[in-house]
Protein backbone atom coordinates (compact mmCIF):
# COMPACT_ATOMS: atom_id res chain seq x y z
CA UNK A 1 0.00 0.00 0.00
CA UNK A 2 1.18 3.52 -0.85
CA UNK A 3 0.00 6.59 1.06
CA UNK A 4 -0.31 9.93 -0.76
CA UNK A 5 -0.83 13.20 1.10
CA UNK A 6 -2.31 15.88 -1.19
CA UNK A 7 -3.54 19.41 -0.65
CA UNK A 8 -5.22 22.01 -2.85
CA UNK A 9 -7.04 25.30 -2.54
CA UNK A 10 -6.15 28.80 -1.43
CA UNK A 11 -4.03 29.53 1.63
CA UNK A 12 -6.20 29.36 4.73
CA UNK A 13 -8.88 27.44 2.83
CA UNK A 14 -6.99 24.28 1.91
CA UNK A 15 -8.49 20.86 1.33
CA UNK A 16 -6.32 17.98 2.55
CA UNK A 17 -6.58 14.57 0.95
CA UNK A 18 -5.06 11.24 1.91
CA UNK A 19 -5.01 8.38 -0.59
CA UNK A 20 -4.34 4.77 0.37
CA UNK A 21 -3.35 3.16 -2.91
CA UNK A 22 -3.49 -0.62 -3.38
CA UNK A 23 -1.21 -2.51 -5.78
CA UNK A 24 -2.55 -4.84 -8.48
CA UNK A 25 -0.69 -6.68 -11.24
CA UNK A 26 -2.07 -7.35 -14.73
CA UNK A 27 -3.28 -10.75 -13.60
CA UNK A 28 -5.15 -9.22 -10.67
CA UNK A 29 -7.14 -6.63 -12.66
CA UNK A 30 -10.11 -8.98 -12.99
CA UNK A 31 -10.56 -8.83 -9.20
CA UNK A 32 -11.17 -5.08 -9.22
CA UNK A 33 -14.63 -3.52 -9.05
CA UNK A 34 -16.20 -1.26 -11.65
CA UNK A 35 -16.37 1.71 -9.30
CA UNK A 36 -15.08 5.23 -9.56
CA UNK A 37 -11.40 5.57 -8.74
CA UNK A 38 -7.91 6.95 -9.26
CA UNK A 39 -5.05 4.90 -10.71
CA UNK A 40 -1.30 5.10 -11.38
CA UNK A 41 0.24 2.73 -13.96
CA UNK A 42 3.88 1.61 -13.57
CA UNK A 43 6.25 -0.30 -15.84
CA UNK A 44 8.67 -3.11 -14.93
CA UNK A 45 11.33 -0.57 -13.89
CA UNK A 46 8.92 0.93 -11.32
CA UNK A 47 8.60 4.08 -13.41
CA UNK A 48 5.26 5.86 -13.33
CA UNK A 49 3.80 5.84 -16.85
CA UNK A 50 0.39 7.38 -16.43
CA UNK A 51 -2.10 8.77 -13.90
CA UNK A 52 -5.80 8.49 -14.60
CA UNK A 53 -9.32 8.44 -13.21
CA UNK A 54 -12.42 6.57 -14.24
CA UNK A 55 -16.04 5.99 -13.36
CA UNK A 56 -15.49 2.28 -14.06
CA UNK A 57 -12.00 1.49 -12.83
CA UNK A 58 -11.83 -2.20 -13.80
CA UNK A 59 -13.04 -1.58 -17.34
CA UNK A 60 -10.70 1.38 -17.88
CA UNK A 61 -7.59 -0.48 -16.71
CA UNK A 62 -8.37 -3.50 -18.88
CA UNK A 63 -8.92 -1.16 -21.82
CA UNK A 64 -5.37 0.15 -21.47
CA UNK A 65 -4.14 -3.34 -22.42
CA UNK A 66 -6.17 -3.54 -25.64
CA UNK A 67 -4.61 -2.86 -29.02
CA UNK A 68 -5.47 0.48 -30.62
CA UNK A 69 -6.69 1.92 -27.32
CA UNK A 70 -5.38 5.11 -25.81
CA UNK A 71 -1.62 5.41 -25.47
CA UNK A 72 0.45 2.88 -27.40
CA UNK A 73 3.21 3.16 -24.77
CA UNK A 74 0.92 1.33 -22.33
CA UNK A 75 0.33 -2.28 -23.32
CA UNK A 76 0.60 -5.85 -22.04
CA UNK A 77 4.39 -5.74 -22.31
CA UNK A 78 4.96 -2.43 -20.50
CA UNK A 79 2.17 -2.60 -17.90
CA UNK A 80 3.70 -4.12 -14.75
CA UNK A 81 1.26 -3.05 -12.05
CA UNK A 82 -1.15 -0.34 -11.00
CA UNK A 83 -1.70 1.53 -7.75
CA UNK A 84 -5.36 2.40 -7.30
CA UNK A 85 -7.98 3.58 -4.88
CA UNK A 86 -11.74 3.59 -5.18
CA UNK A 87 -12.85 7.19 -4.70
CA UNK A 88 -16.50 7.73 -3.83
CA UNK A 89 -16.74 11.29 -5.14
CA UNK A 90 -17.96 12.73 -8.42
CA UNK A 91 -15.91 12.99 -11.60
CA UNK A 92 -15.07 16.66 -10.99
CA UNK A 93 -13.37 15.83 -7.68
CA UNK A 94 -11.60 12.80 -9.15
CA UNK A 95 -10.18 15.02 -11.89
CA UNK A 96 -8.79 17.36 -9.25
CA UNK A 97 -7.09 14.44 -7.47
CA UNK A 98 -5.77 13.18 -10.79
CA UNK A 99 -4.36 16.62 -11.57
CA UNK A 100 -2.64 16.88 -8.19
CA UNK A 101 -0.89 13.56 -8.76
CA UNK A 102 0.14 14.60 -12.27
CA UNK A 103 1.58 17.87 -10.94
CA UNK A 104 3.47 16.00 -8.23
CA UNK A 105 4.99 13.24 -10.38
CA UNK A 106 4.77 14.68 -13.92
CA UNK A 107 4.40 11.36 -15.79
CA UNK A 108 5.37 11.91 -19.42
CA UNK A 109 2.30 10.23 -20.91
CA UNK A 110 -0.05 12.67 -19.18
CA UNK A 111 1.49 15.62 -20.98
CA UNK A 112 2.70 14.82 -24.48
CA UNK A 113 4.36 17.38 -26.74
CA UNK A 114 1.41 17.13 -29.14
CA UNK A 115 -1.09 18.03 -26.40
CA UNK A 116 0.98 21.02 -25.37
CA UNK A 117 1.40 22.13 -28.99
CA UNK A 118 -2.35 22.05 -29.67
CA UNK A 119 -3.19 23.90 -26.47
CA UNK A 120 -0.49 26.51 -26.98
CA UNK A 121 -1.55 27.14 -30.58
CA UNK A 122 -4.82 28.75 -29.48
CA UNK A 123 -3.92 30.35 -26.13
CA UNK A 124 -1.51 33.17 -25.36
CA UNK A 125 1.17 32.74 -22.69
CA UNK A 126 -0.66 35.12 -20.38
CA UNK A 127 -3.90 33.18 -20.76
CA UNK A 128 -2.19 29.85 -20.11
CA UNK A 129 -0.57 31.29 -16.99
CA UNK A 130 -3.87 32.68 -15.75
CA UNK A 131 -5.69 29.37 -16.26
CA UNK A 132 -2.91 27.49 -14.48
CA UNK A 133 -3.06 29.95 -11.60
CA UNK A 134 -6.80 29.48 -11.09
CA UNK A 135 -6.88 25.69 -11.46
CA UNK A 136 -3.90 25.21 -9.15
CA UNK A 137 -4.71 27.76 -6.48
CA UNK A 138 -8.50 28.11 -6.33
CA UNK A 139 -11.64 26.00 -6.34
CA UNK A 140 -13.43 28.18 -8.90
CA UNK A 141 -15.45 25.98 -11.25
CA UNK A 142 -14.06 25.29 -14.71
CA UNK A 143 -16.93 26.90 -16.61
CA UNK A 144 -16.51 30.16 -14.68
CA UNK A 145 -12.74 30.24 -15.28
CA UNK A 146 -13.39 29.51 -18.96
CA UNK A 147 -15.91 32.34 -19.28
CA UNK A 148 -13.77 34.86 -17.39
CA UNK A 149 -10.68 34.13 -19.49
CA UNK A 150 -12.60 33.63 -22.75
CA UNK A 151 -11.33 30.08 -23.35
CA UNK A 152 -13.00 26.72 -23.88
CA UNK A 153 -14.00 24.72 -20.83
CA UNK A 154 -12.00 21.78 -22.23
CA UNK A 155 -8.83 23.91 -22.11
CA UNK A 156 -9.40 24.57 -18.42
CA UNK A 157 -10.11 20.94 -17.61
CA UNK A 158 -7.05 19.70 -19.53
CA UNK A 159 -4.83 21.98 -17.49
CA UNK A 160 -6.58 21.06 -14.24
CA UNK A 161 -5.94 17.32 -14.70
CA UNK A 162 -2.46 17.82 -16.15
CA UNK A 163 -3.13 16.77 -19.72
CA UNK A 164 -1.43 19.97 -20.87
CA UNK A 165 1.17 22.27 -19.32
CA UNK A 166 1.70 19.98 -16.32
CA UNK A 167 5.42 20.79 -16.31
CA UNK A 168 5.02 24.56 -16.50
CA UNK A 169 6.01 26.42 -13.35
CA UNK A 170 4.51 29.72 -12.28
CA UNK A 171 6.39 32.27 -10.13
CA UNK A 172 5.50 31.88 -6.46
CA UNK A 173 4.16 35.46 -6.40
CA UNK A 174 2.34 35.25 -9.75
CA UNK A 175 -0.60 37.63 -10.10
CA UNK A 176 -3.10 36.75 -12.89
CA UNK A 177 -3.65 39.37 -15.56
CA UNK A 178 -7.41 38.77 -15.36
CA UNK A 179 -8.92 38.98 -11.88
CA UNK A 180 -11.97 36.79 -11.30
CA UNK A 181 -13.91 38.67 -8.68
CA UNK A 182 -16.42 37.32 -6.19
CA UNK A 183 -19.08 39.39 -7.94
CA UNK A 184 -18.26 37.78 -11.30
CA UNK A 185 -18.52 34.31 -9.77
CA UNK A 186 -21.87 35.11 -8.18
CA UNK A 187 -23.24 36.64 -11.39
CA UNK A 188 -22.25 33.60 -13.43
CA UNK A 189 -23.29 30.90 -10.99
CA UNK A 190 -26.68 30.76 -12.65
CA UNK A 191 -29.05 27.83 -12.79
CA UNK A 192 -29.50 26.72 -16.41
CA UNK A 193 -32.97 25.30 -16.93
CA UNK A 194 -33.24 24.70 -20.66
CA UNK A 195 -29.96 24.42 -22.52
CA UNK A 196 -27.15 22.06 -21.60
CA UNK A 197 -24.19 20.85 -23.63
CA UNK A 198 -23.45 17.30 -24.65
CA UNK A 199 -20.44 17.37 -22.33
CA UNK A 200 -22.64 18.34 -19.37
CA UNK A 201 -25.14 15.62 -20.30
CA UNK A 202 -22.41 12.96 -20.43
CA UNK A 203 -20.98 14.05 -17.09
CA UNK A 204 -24.43 14.00 -15.49
CA UNK A 205 -25.16 10.51 -16.89
CA UNK A 206 -21.86 9.20 -15.56
CA UNK A 207 -22.60 10.53 -12.11
CA UNK A 208 -26.16 9.17 -12.20
CA UNK A 209 -24.93 5.76 -13.33
CA UNK A 210 -22.34 5.73 -10.57
CA UNK A 211 -25.14 6.25 -8.08
CA UNK A 212 -22.91 7.78 -5.40
CA UNK A 213 -24.01 11.41 -5.77
CA UNK A 214 -27.42 12.95 -5.11
CA UNK A 215 -29.24 14.68 -7.96
CA UNK A 216 -29.13 17.98 -6.07
CA UNK A 217 -25.34 17.75 -5.86
CA UNK A 218 -25.09 16.99 -9.59
CA UNK A 219 -27.27 20.01 -10.34
CA UNK A 220 -25.08 22.24 -8.19
CA UNK A 221 -21.83 20.94 -9.68
CA UNK A 222 -22.94 21.44 -13.29
CA UNK A 223 -24.94 24.61 -12.70
CA UNK A 224 -28.23 23.14 -13.95
CA UNK A 225 -31.65 22.72 -12.35
CA UNK A 226 -32.80 19.66 -10.41
CA UNK A 227 -35.54 19.27 -13.00
CA UNK A 228 -32.98 19.10 -15.80
CA UNK A 229 -31.04 16.42 -13.90
CA UNK A 230 -34.29 14.48 -13.51
CA UNK A 231 -34.99 14.84 -17.24
CA UNK A 232 -31.49 13.56 -18.00
CA UNK A 233 -32.01 10.61 -15.68
CA UNK A 234 -35.30 9.68 -17.37
CA UNK A 235 -34.02 10.57 -20.89
CA UNK A 236 -37.15 12.63 -21.44
CA UNK A 237 -35.89 14.58 -24.45
CA UNK A 238 -35.10 13.11 -27.90
CA UNK A 239 -31.70 14.80 -27.78
CA UNK A 240 -30.94 13.10 -24.47
CA UNK A 241 -31.82 9.69 -25.89
CA UNK A 242 -29.61 10.34 -28.92
CA UNK A 243 -26.68 11.45 -26.75
CA UNK A 244 -27.13 8.47 -24.45
CA UNK A 245 -26.96 6.02 -27.37
CA UNK A 246 -23.78 7.73 -28.58
CA UNK A 247 -22.32 7.63 -25.07
CA UNK A 248 -23.00 3.92 -24.69
CA UNK A 249 -21.66 3.12 -28.15
CA UNK A 250 -18.44 4.97 -27.34
CA UNK A 251 -18.12 3.15 -24.01
CA UNK A 252 -18.47 -0.26 -25.71
CA UNK A 253 -16.10 0.58 -28.59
Amino acid sequence: MKVEELVYGTRGNETFLTLYLTKATQEELSKLDNRGGIYMIYNHEDELLYVGESTRLKKRLKSHLLEDYGKVEINKDTFAYVLYQYVGVDKYERCIIEGLLVQKYKPALNCTDEMVRKASATLSDNTVNDVLYYVRNTSIKDYIVAKALNVRRENVRDMRVGNTHAHKQLPSNYVPTVHISKEFIEENTQIKTARITKEEFNEARELLTEGLVKQTVIASKLGISNGTVSAIKKLERPTFRKWENERLEKAVA
